[in-house]
């Protein structure tokens, strides 16, 4: 067996470690490169997302304005009748005047409480569930 031996002067050491030196250096570079791009990509798809989000809900507020539409029509119905009860009660004569204004007070409001429940159950926008179970849909509020 022949070995042959390969000798490097002190000049064509120099270059053999300068290149290496440049190739480890390249591919650094290479590298940190391509984690800029990769953050680049990860930051453009977070504001996508985002802006996905905020289209969503702006869809949404026509739907949110029309529930609370609902809302306020029926809570300033209630409030007629507890109005109209309590200003029946506001005169009494004596007590047993005042215990039938009281009872009748109560009745009032229970079938205001009544129709509310009524109304919430029959009526598509008063009802929370179908109207405004998109609000919180998932969206990260």
């Amino acid at each position: 067996m022949t070995f042959i031996a390969l000798t490097i002067t002190a000049g064509g050491a120099a270059v053999v470690v300068g290149g290496v030196a440049v190739g480890v250096f390249t591919l650094l570079v290479v590298n940190c490169f391509n984690h800029l791009v990769r953050c680049n990509t990860l930051v453009n798809e977070a504001f996508s997302g985002i802006d996905v989000q905020l289209k969503r809900r702006h869809e949404l507020i026509p739907n949110l304005v029309e529930c609370v539409k609902g809302y306020a029509t029926f809570e300033r119905s209630l409030l007629e009748v507890v109005v109209a009860a309590r200003s029946a009660t506001d005169t009494v004569a004596d007590v047993a005047d005042l215990n039938s204004k009281e009872n009748r007070l109560t009745a009032g409001l229970g079938a205001a409480t009544t129709t509310a429940v009524a109304a919430a159950a029959t009526s598509p926008s008063l009802s929370s569930g179908t109207s405004g179970s998109g609000f919180s849909g998932g969206s990260g509020w």
